[in-house]
């Protein structure tokens, strides 16, 4: 699957619906390699069990990845908590995104490399 935007702007009167948790699922399995399910229908109801699985996946990638934050979703199915699984989410792919273009600078920096006392320029 490929990444979604997330939702960022849940409100109480927003209902939660197979489409926002496939997409939450999925764009935790593609950022950090889970297996979460991610492809519920109209038929399906997430249980308890399985939001645990998603708010723990999101704990882990943040840990993982080294991402600094004060934001922790709790178990709560509310409004506020989707908010911060999603906005987590967002700020952990940007984080990714960010640290994979400070690699490709660093690499074309055209900074010379020494090895075995043959210069190299990148």
């Amino acid at each position: 699957m490929a990444w979604i935007t997330p939702k960022t702007d849940w409100s109480e009167i927003d209902r939660c619906t197979y489409t926002d948790i496939n997409r939450i699922a999925g764009n935790l399995n593609e950022l950090g390699g889970t297996s979460l399910k991610a492809d519920y229908t109209q038929d399906d109801v997430i249980t308890k069990a399985e939001w645990t699985l998603i708010v723990t996946a999101v704990n882990n990638l943040v840990e993982s990845e080294g991402y600094h934050t004060e934001d922790v979703p709790t178990m709560d199915a509310t409004a506020l908590n989707f908010n911060v699984v999603e906005g987590l989410t967002r700020e952990v792919k940007d984080w990714i995104d960010l640290k994979q273009k400070q690699h490709d600078a660093a690499i074309y920096s055209g900074d010379a490399v020494y090895l075995d006392d043959v210069q190299f320029l990148r």
